[in-house]
C-alpha cells in the first residue's frame, strides 16, 4: 500500500472521528448508532499504520493489489452497516404502524364516549 493511500486513510479517519464526535456531543446521534462507524474508522487507521496486514490478505486470497483488498473490506463493512440500519428501519416501521393503530383506536373510543355523553 503506497504512502499516499495510507495518509489518506489516516486523515479521512481522523476527520470522520471528529465529525462523529461533534454529532454525539450535540446529541444529534446516539452512540449505539454510530459504534459501527467508529469501528470502521479504527480499522482504517490500523490498516494505514500496519499495511503488512493487508499484504497478508492480498497474498492469501490472490488479489492483485492491496488497494483492492482495502476496498473489498470497506464494501463488506458498509454492506453490514447498511443491513443493520435496514433492520432498525423495519423495526421502527412496525412500531410506527402499531402506534398508529393504537392512536386510531383511542380516537375512536374517545369519539364514541363523547357521543354517548350527549
Amino acid at each position: 500500500m503506497n504512502l499516499t493511500l495510507r495518509l489518506l486513510l489516516i486523515i479521512a479517519s481522523i476527520l470522520t472521528f471528529l465529525y462523529m464526535w461533534v454529532k454525539v456531543k450535540k446529541s444529534q446521534v446516539q452512540i449505539s448508532d454510530i459504534a459501527g462507524w467508529f469501528l470502521i474508522g479504527i480499522g482504517l487507521i490500523i490498516i494505514a499504520i500496519f499495511p503488512g496486514l493487508v499484504s497478508i490478505f492480498t497474498n492469501l486470497f490472490g488479489f492483485i493489489s492491496d488497494t483492492n483488498v482495502v476496498f473489498l473490506i470497506m464494501i463488506f463493512l458498509l454492506f453490514i452497516l447498511t443491513f443493520r440500519q435496514m433492520l432498525q428501519i423495519s423495526k421502527l416501521k412496525a412500531q410506527n404502524e402499531l402506534l398508529a393503530r393504537k392512536i386510531a383506536v383511542f380516537e375512536l373510543d374517545s369519539k364514541e364516549s363523547r357521543e354517548t355523553k350527549k
